[in-house]
């Protein structure tokens, strides 16, 4: 939801899903660059206060040798960087507005 609310602030179509799946094939893929809508998945992280369905999306903020850094929404109930092991974390693509 907050990555579809903050697209529709800065006047670009989002997916209108919850869902942070729906972000896998949104816009254009790209490289990791700062904003990227990034996509993640965690079988094991399915049913946590983090994604019911092992998903997430957020925006890269940083990329370390082990961790993908994203500004994202419903986590803990705020807004904030998160830092998510690469270890855990399978990349499922970076998106970005199409047209961009």
């Amino acid at each position: 939801s907050f990555t579809n609310w903050s697209m529709e602030q800065s006047g670009v179509k989002g997916t209108d899903s919850a869902a942070a799946a729906s972000w896998k094939n949104w816009g254009e893929p790209t490289e990791a660059r700062y904003g990227a809508v990034t996509v993640l998945h965690n079988s094991k992280a399915a049913g946590s206060s983090l994604t019911t369905s092992g998903n997430h999306v957020g925006f890269l903020v940083e990329e370390t040798p082990t961790h993908y850094g994203l500004l994202g929404g419903n986590q803990s109930d705020s807004v904030k960087v998160t830092y998510f092991p690469k270890s855990k974390w399978k990349l499922e693509g970076y998106r970005w507005p199409p047209g961009q």
